[in-house]
């Protein structure tokens, strides 16, 4: 299988459909002139200080000047952004510039639509990205190494009676990319629970995988080279592949229940099935809907359910194997036969608050992963918002413990003044140590003043 022939086809041609769709679609209502919602620009500037392996002893502080630009004019939304970090001695960060994808990452987004649009296009930092039922590719992120984000993108297309989804993690030089393609073939019976059935094909790979590291000659330690970036002695691709389908039981002004199936391989390696069902519950009288889902999951040998998600930009450099570091696609041949459920649900109200959580847990041991996001909005002059994830749970006290296993984003801030805001952000993320060769915490504390204006 090539995936590197494979990838750009299914990206082309959803990019192609999807603009064809967007420039002579007519059953859309259209916008009004001129609208612009959701549109601001700022500029802010604190005290950045990083903080390897959270442990105080290699502290760094910077002079820190942020300029948030977002526009959004119908269904075209545009954000940019321009992080400054200066030392004491007023030079700026090099690590923050030393690659391309650190220029590219200047335009946060480009995007057309919303998803779940007809039409949906978007290119920047992904942040929770998912491919249908999420059980191949989910709540994937291309920016948890701190020094080598990158800049990914987005493209689905929903005909109603068909559609595809697509994403890369890195359009200048693609790594992680695929897709799924969906028929719902009774789309046009006059029956609600018949006409919304539907059945895919997901594949997604990595198409220059890590198989194993180069090291330093007579030292356990891996190669590091110039910019930072650990070297692979061999790679080769590696893909998972599956179908799917769901088939609604009941479905009115109130309530959808859908059960779902989907069966996955891994290419070269093993099987894995996923039953659930989702609920979504509407709620009128709140403005919102409820969504929950939940999920039995039966896993054998050297299939890893889930292989691309939140983590995995580290992992397939270092995944944290039992017997010892090694590749995420090195470790796949030791993984053994698994068992277990996973839960989700959401439920949000515009320009209230947003809640999403979901919870895995598997036979093994160390297989619990929590997520947790969140965004309150409607406390006169206060913003709060949250993002976290915590891998490799073994009992509840570490629900919430933020160690080495975790991903934290968490801000507040509050108007003092008109347009004048004092806030703090924190995060919780990851970079390789070129001294050792290893991925470590590091832990940002930003307090800061900034300006924003909407309109």
């Amino acid at each position: 299988m090539r995936l590197q022939a494979v990838v750009p086809c299914i990206l082309a041609l959803a990019l192609a459909l999807g603009a064809g769709i967007a420039t002579s679609k007519g059953d859309e209502p259209p916008e009004e002139e001129g609208a612009a919602s959701g549109s601001s620009a700022g500029l802010g500037f604190g005290l950045r200080t990083l903080d390897p392996d959270g442990s105080g002893n290699d502290r760094q502080s910077f002079l820190y000047f942020n300029l948030p630009i977002e526009f959004r004019l119908g269904r075209l939304g545009v954000g940019l952004n321009a992080d400054l970090n200066f030392d004491e001695e007023g030079r700026l960060r090099t690590e923050d510039w030393d690659e391309r994808s650190d220029y590219a990452r200047v335009v946060r987004y480009l995007e057309w639509g919303r998803k779940r649009d007809t039409v949906y296009v978007r290119s920047g930092e992904l942040d929770d990205a998912m491919l249908g039922h999420a059980t191949v590719l989910s709540h994937f992120h291309s920016g948890i190494d701190y020094d080598s984000r990158k800049v990914g993108a987005q493209v689905d297309v929903d005909l109603g009676i068909a559609g595809v989804e697509t994403i890369t993690n890195n359009v200048m030089e693609p790594e992680v990319a695929g897709g799924r393609f969906y028929v719902r073939p009774f789309h046009r019976s006059a029956m609600p629970l018949i006409s919304s059935a539907g059945v895919g094909a997901t594949l997604v790979g990595d198409v220059d995988a890590p198989e194993t590291l180069e090291f330093q000659q007579g030292s356990p330690r891996p190669t590091v080279d110039r910019d930072g970036n650990l070297q692979a002695a061999t790679n080769r691709d590696v893909a998972v592949y599956g179908v799917d389908v769901e088939v609604p039981v009941f479905k009115n002004e109130v309530m959808d229940l859908v059960p779902y199936a989907d069966a996955n391989r891994m290419d070269r390696f093993g099987d894995g099935y996923h039953t659930g069902v989702y609920d979504v519950l509407k709620l009128p009288g709140l403005g919102s809907d409820l969504f929950a889902r939940l999920e039995w999951g039966k896993f054998g040998r050297e299939y890893l359910p889930r292989y691309f998600d939140a983590f995995y930009e580290v992992e397939r450099f270092r995944y944290p194997d039992k017997a010892s570091p090694t590749t995420k696609l090195q470790a796949v041949p030791r993984v053994e036969p698994t068992e277990g459920w996973m839960g989700e649900l959401r439920w949000a109200r515009k320009g209230v608050f947003s809640l999403n959580g979901d919870y895995q847990d598997y036979d093994d041991e160390e297989n619990g992963e929590l997520g947790v996001r969140g965004e309150l909005l409607a406390v006169k002059d206060v913003e709060l918002s949250s993002t976290y994830r915590k891998r490799g749970i073994e009992d509840p006290t570490e629900l919430f413990s933020v160690d080495e296993n975790s991903i934290l984003t968490a801000s507040m801030a509050y108007a003092v003044a008109p347009r004048i805001y004092a806030g703090f952000l924190f995060t919780r993320t990851w970079r390789l140590d070129p001294r050792t060769g290893e991925y470590e915490s590091l832990d940002v504390y930003t307090p800061l003043v900034f300006t924003r204006f909407d309109w």
